[in-house]
């Protein structure tokens, strides 16, 4: 992690994540010799691995300093189905914006 950027915010640093995403989700990687894919996807494993424990610090200051609270919504459970349009018994697929994106061509913009 020694060569990771500098970024002026998290917002800065989001963006520039999100775009580099959606260039991977985009590029034709049927077209990457078999050495590239194999690559790609072990640098995808380690950067999942990397977006949880990201996701589980935030979430956790989230859930300690009561964010959910401002939306008037009584548990980070509640928000982020509120927050993300999930109904109770469709389970947490936190993919399925990303997914809908690709789909739709806004994943990129």
């Amino acid at each position: 992690m020694g060569n990771a950027p500098a970024f002026a915010s998290v917002t800065e640093a989001m963006e520039m994540a999100r775009a580099a995403l959606g260039y991977l989700a985009t590029a034709d990687a049927a077209q990457l010799s078999a050495q590239t894919q194999a690559e790609a996807l072990q640098m995808m494993e380690r950067a999942n691995a990397i977006v949880t424990a990201a996701r589980a610090s935030v979430l956790s200051a989230f859930t300690s300093g009561q964010g959910y609270s401002v939306d008037a919504d009584y548990s980070p459970r509640a928000w982020l189905m509120l927050i993300l349009s999930f109904r109770v018994g469709q389970g947490c697929d936190l993919r399925r914006p990303v997914v809908d994106s690709v789909a739709d061509g806004t994943l990129a913009a």
